[in-house]
């Protein structure tokens, strides 16, 4: 029975850190989403521009949309380097959850 209960709270302990990593892993991919639709945008008013070239507001909308992009793409740079981190520390965001929810052996 010792057997059981000690097996029963290891699947358990797994199962919570597989639900806690998920959380963070699901930011993460909501940036990436993000990143890949702005990129699209960006392209795809990068066309209309290659199409109506006249318009001087437009190109420095899209210098504006690059610049922004840039910055987009640092800082999730930077949030990606880190959110590994606090995995490799055990700090990540769903650490709390993994607390109060495991079973201590």
């Amino acid at each position: 029975m010792k057997t059981l209960k000690i097996t029963v709270a290891k699947v358990w302990n797994a199962v919570v850190n597989a639900i806690s990593l998920l959380i963070g892993l699901t930011f993460l991919l909501v940036g990436y989403i993000g990143i890949i639709f702005g990129f699209i945008g960006i392209i795809q008013f990068g066309i209309q521009l290659w199409l109506a070239p006249s318009l001087v507001i437009s190109w420095i909308i899209t210098g504006v949309m690059w610049l922004l992009f840039g910055f987009t793409i640092r800082i999730f740079y930077t949030y990606v380097k880190d959110m590994f981190r606090d995995i490799k520390n055990d700090e990540h965001i769903g650490t709390d959850l993994t607390r109060k929810l495991r079973i201590q052996l």
